[in-house]
């Protein structure tokens, strides 16, 4: 897994993985519901013909995303050697993409339930009452503390 150019708001984290037995580098996105693969790649690694896509697939900012069909094609880690059967909507985009579901069946994302206060339906409105006061916070336990240097940039000198 790497993080790409550490240009601040442009971070992303990617993993690389073997589809089929061919290395594919994707981008790991937690606000995906499905997992996207090149025409370029699938045409690569399977013989077999797309079959018609499930659904229509919309961007974030609801735009279509035009897809060529779907295909499924296992998929090994490379580090834990894990494999899963996953579905992929093909498209003419350059960008592999995994999706929530498979990053976590893969292990290579997880979700901290026990951080997450509530889950809403997409179509269902998040609050219907007024949310209520946090509880006072209570200072981290010593033994849970990480200690950490915070030095100002202009402070530190390159070493030779």
């Amino acid at each position: 897994m790497t993080l790409s150019n550490g240009h601040k708001g442009t971070d992303r984290v990617y993993s690389t993985l073997f589809v089929n037995g061919r290395c594919v580098r994707f981008l790991l996105d937690c606000g995906s519901t499905m997992n996207l693969l090149p025409a370029s790649i699938s045409e690569t690694i399977t013989a077999t013909q797309l079959r018609p896509a499930r659904s229509t697939l919309r961007m974030f900012d609801k735009t279509k995303l035009k897809t060529l069909g779907m295909m499924s094609a296992m998929v090994r880690h490379l580090l834990t050697h894990a494999e899963h059967q996953l579905d992929f909507y093909v498209t003419q985009r350059e960008d592999a993409l995994l999706g929530i579901d498979a990053c976590q069946r893969l292990k290579l994302l997880r979700i901290v339930e026990k951080n997450i206060c509530a889950v809403h339906d997409a179509t269902t409105p998040a609050c219907t009452s007024p949310t209520p006061p946090l509880p006072p916070s209570r200072p981290m336990p010593a033994s849970r503390r990480r200690p950490s240097l915070i030095v100002p940039p202009q402070t530190v000198s390159p070493s030779r």
